[in-house]
């Protein structure tokens, strides 16, 4: 019983993969750059259209391609 949690966290990451990695990394970034810019910031494509509803006609609304070329967007209040 001792060796339970032992054997969870090796199992758990050994299963993790570089896209699951890469999705939180993307995902803390944004949350982090919000927080401390005050800017709703969105590394992923499919969130892109939310932000822009939010942005509003008094946001700065803007996108760019990341280096791995998916779309990422921001709204500047």
């Amino acid at each position: 019983m001792k060796f339970t949690p032992i054997l969870l966290i090796v199992f758990l990451s050994s299963c993790s993969s570089s896209t699951f990695k890469k999705e939180f990394t993307e995902k803390t970034m944004g949350a982090v750059t919000s927080a401390v810019t005050g800017t709703d910031v969105s590394y992923r494509e499919n969130q892109c259209p939310r932000v822009k509803r939010n942005c509003g006609v008094n946001g700065d609304y803007q996108e760019w391609y990341q280096e791995n070329g998916k779309l990422a967007c921001a709204c500047n209040k």
